[in-house]
């Protein structure tokens, strides 16, 4: 116990010291979250998170006991309670790691005014003997900074308490609530969970975004040895599992997309891990201090995994577990035998790979990619000429049984393959001509499909129009218009040109 608890502070004191440049670098928004106290569960007898405040050498010593906190905000100590009081009304200031003027006051106890509309970052991060936290009467809290509730500690008469997020809330910066003793989170009250509800949801006490792809905060004294990751969620939201002391094994979304800054930093217990193929991306420190991880497995030939030269935080170098401890299970050539083989790791292959160059279509984590020489594709892909494919512009899936619009102008079609319609095609009742150089529909003019015949396709929409006139193009020099006659199946029989519509039909 008493290495569990050494090793676990050593890691939150070091996150703790190195969380604001954490975020800065990976350009996190800036949407938070708030939440109240619950009193619930049962004492555990663990200490861990009472030392997680920075030392008291590292804080600004104050003597004030009010001041400013925001533009129309105010902020008073009560030493005899050890209350910290926020009053007045709009957003609190955002502030860096310690020094908020009451970070080295004794604060026991948060009231914040009913008229608060944001809590500013870091604003009560670290603080080591809070026992009360009371926003029950606010009905303006919309959001908290960045780290603004990173690692406090409170103690509730011994208990410990689930953490409520008020229905107010509409959002939450990754890391406001890294690190707090807690079983579980909640949102709004037994009774109305209000707007929260339509931006947060919560699974056996994780919180997630509603959506459910995004896993935002795992409570750090959860007493589950087991977590299943839904398979909804894409992404490991940075500090998502910090400090999740009892889980021994994790089953990862066979969905997930990326694993967040120091995403597992801290999760003592775990033995074991495999990262799925579906993985594209782990940042920095995703599985520092990771004390017992003996084991991981990446499935991934090419997931990116970040490996920073310029950093004081030796942690940002253990994005697959603790060098000397963790021994990496990969292929021979895939960039996670790279990053062992740099940083040190023990390196076990699990085959080889016969070539690290991709190119054409790829599936991974269920989205469709085209590659050429190893680079993923994005925006317009001619294979050759009449196969083409049109990828997402941000992240490259190639997209398919579509239509799309490019800066509205160029319309394209997409089969249900992700190859672009070419050529004469009927697409839901109506017939279109596709240009076969770069596939966008063709409009208001001439084209020439099956059999060799011309058909006159819509200036508004490029269907083949059908069953009489359709006015063409004027005669440059003249003011004559051209004048085109088509049958029942839209093949041009007639051709004319005329200063108006012809009123007859030929036979």
């Amino acid at each position: 116990m008493k290495k569990r608890i050494l090793s676990l502070i050593l890691a939150v004191l070091t996150v703790f010291s190195l969380c604001s440049a954490a975020f800065a670098s990976d350009g996190v928004d800036k949407d938070p979250i708030s939440m109240s106290l619950v009193p619930g569960g049962g004492a555990k007898g663990r200490d861990v998170f009472d030392s997680l405040a920075p030392a008291s050498a590292d804080r600004p010593a104050t003597t004030a006991t009010s001041g400013s906190c925001g533009a129309n905000l105010r902020w008073s100590f009560n030493s005899s309670t050890g209350a910290l009081t926020i009053s007045g009304s709009g957003a609190m200031y955002d502030y860096t790691n310690s020094n908020p003027p009451w970070s080295s006051l004794n604060v026991k106890r948060i009231d914040i005014g009913e008229y608060v509309t944001s809590i500013g970052a870091w604003a009560f991060a670290g603080l080591g003997n809070l026992t009360s936290f009371n926003c029950y009467n606010n009905a303006s809290l919309r959001s908290i900074g960045t780290c603004a509730f990173y690692n406090i500690s409170h103690n509730l008469s011994g208990s410990w308490p689930k953490w409520t997020i008020p229905g107010t809330v509409t959002s939450l910066a990754e890391g406001a609530l890294a690190g707090i003793k807690t079983e579980a989170y909640v949102i709004g009250t037994s009774t109305s969970q209000g707007v929260a509800a339509s931006y947060f949801s919560v699974s056996n006490g994780v919180l997630y975004n509603k959506a459910k792809t995004k896993l935002l905060q795992y409570p750090s004294y959860k007493t589950s040895t087991y977590y299943s990751m839904p398979s909804t969620v894409t992404a490991v939201g940075n500090y998502g599992m910090l400090g999740a002391f009892d889980v021994t094994s994790i089953s990862l979304s066979s969905n997930l997309k990326t694993i967040g800054i120091k995403g597992f930093y801290g999760c003592l217990d775990l033995t074991s891990i495999t990262i799925p193929s579906s993985v594209t991306t782990i940042r920095q420190g995703a599985f520092a201090m990771c004390q017992s991880l003996s084991r991981i497995t990446v499935q991934s030939n090419t997931c990116l995994i970040y490996n920073p030269t310029n950093t004081s935080d030796e942690d940002y170098r253990c994005a697959l577990g603790v060098p000397g401890k963790t021994v990496v299970y990969a292929r021979t050539g895939s960039t996670a035998h790279t990053y062992a083989t740099k940083n040190g790791y023990s390196f076990q292959s699990t085959g080889t790979i016969t070539s690290t160059t991709k190119n054409g279509l790829y599936t991974e984590g269920g989205y469709t990619y085209y590659y050429k020489n190893g680079v993923k594709q994005k925006g317009l892909v001619t294979v050759s000429k009449g196969v083409m494919y049109f990828c997402n512009p941000t992240d490259g899936h190639v997209y398919k049984n579509c239509w799309i619009l490019v800066n509205g102008v160029k319309k394209y079609a997409a089969q249900a393959d992700g190859r672009l319609y070419t050529g004469y095609c009927a697409i839901e009742g109506k017939n279109y001509y596709f240009s076969v150089n770069d596939g966008h529909i063709m409009k208001g003019g001439l084209v020439t499909g099956p059999g060799g015949y011309q058909y006159y396709v819509s200036a508004k929409d490029g269907h083949a129009m059908k069953n009489g006139w359709a006015r063409g193009k004027q005669v440059k020099g003249t003011n004559l218009w051209n004048y085109y006659y088509l049958d029942s199946t839209g093949v041009v029989i007639l051709a004319v040109q005329s200063r108006t519509q012809p009123n007859y039909r030929p036979v």
